[in-house]
């Protein structure tokens, strides 16, 4: 049998899961856009939220202002 996967990441996991740096993810969940939680003073992303955050982000690359 095999055994459950995490629930939740802490901030340092979370942000390397996925692809970008921790102050971005910070930076998110304090304009709101994604979801953290507290344990004490420990910052935890659910799974599901970071899955979604980024599901959510645009996919096509935004276009260059012109110089």
């Amino acid at each position: 049998m095999n055994a459950p996967g995490p629930i939740s990441l802490p901030l340092a996991a979370a942000a390397a899961s996925v692809g970008l740096g921790e102050r971005y993810l910070r930076d998110a969940m304090d304009s709101g856009d994604l979801i953290g939680h507290w344990a004490g003073s420990k910052r935890l992303f659910l799974i599901e939220d970071l899955r979604e955050w980024v599901e959510a982000m645009p996919t096509s690359r935004p276009e260059k202002k012109p110089s």
